[in-house]
């Protein structure tokens, strides 16, 4: 892929997924899709931690090619909305 890389600072704290797994796709448009949208947390800290529960369903290529691709009657945005439950801990 054409992507430019991303470099982050060692400084910078450890990111978690929000998802289980990175989806499919968060983007599909003709002659182009990508997971180019995330839901990133910081892993805990010394007092507290936030951990995701659950996710919202991705839709399939299917469901978002029936009418070609995306924006579409179904899917208004060309990027899917990314949902996750988050609990809030104290360790």
């Amino acid at each position: 892929d054409d992507f430019p890389t991303l470099s982050i600072p060692e400084s910078f704290p450890t990111l978690l997924n929000g998802y289980s797994e990175s989806p499919q796709f968060t983007h599909y448009i003709v002659g182009f899709k990508a997971t180019i949208d995330h839901i990133f947390l910081s892993e805990q800290s010394k007092t507290s931690t936030l951990r995701p529960l659950y996710h919202a369903p991705m839709p399939s290529v299917e469901e978002v090619t029936r009418h070609k691709a995306m924006p579409s009657v179904n899917f208004p945005s060309d990027h899917i909305s990314l949902v996750c439950d988050l609990e809030w801990a104290p360790i």
